[in-house]
């Protein structure tokens, strides 16, 4: 949002979590009222957000934390159809293993910092 996206989903199964998200654009809310307009927050698993027919080829640009400490990357393989034609997928993950394959995308590029992968896929 502060680099001029229109619109964000968070997508947050950790209810706890999802409630601090939520605090956090309250509080940023008073310095631009409009933000709690432009952000939405699911607190429901990918798989369930994923099977949304509203959002099948819906975002441009998916930013996908998943924990470290249980990191699934075949629960990951639900994120391309979310993603609409020509959009990239930015996925973090654990530096010690390879990035994970997403059905029907590229993987573009791959960075390493300390404890954390970057893999970018289109």
């Amino acid at each position: 949002l502060s680099r001029g996206a229109k619109e964000v989903f968070f997508v947050e199964c950790q209810l706890k979590v999802a409630r601090v998200i939520q605090d956090n654009l309250v509080k940023l809310s008073r310095f631009r009222p409009q933000l709690l307009s432009e952000a939405q927050i699911f607190s429901e698993p990918l798989q369930k957000f994923s099977i949304r027919p509203e959002f099948q080829s819906y975002f441009d640009l998916i930013l996908a934390d998943p924990p470290y400490d249980h990191f699934q990357p075949e629960k990951l393989t639900v994120l391309p159809q979310l993603l609409y034609r020509g959009g990239r997928i930015v996925l973090s993950f654990p530096s010690y293993l390879n990035p994970p394959e997403l059905p029907s995308l590229t993987l573009v590029s791959v960075r390493h910092y300390a404890a954390a992968g970057i893999a970018v896929y289109a």
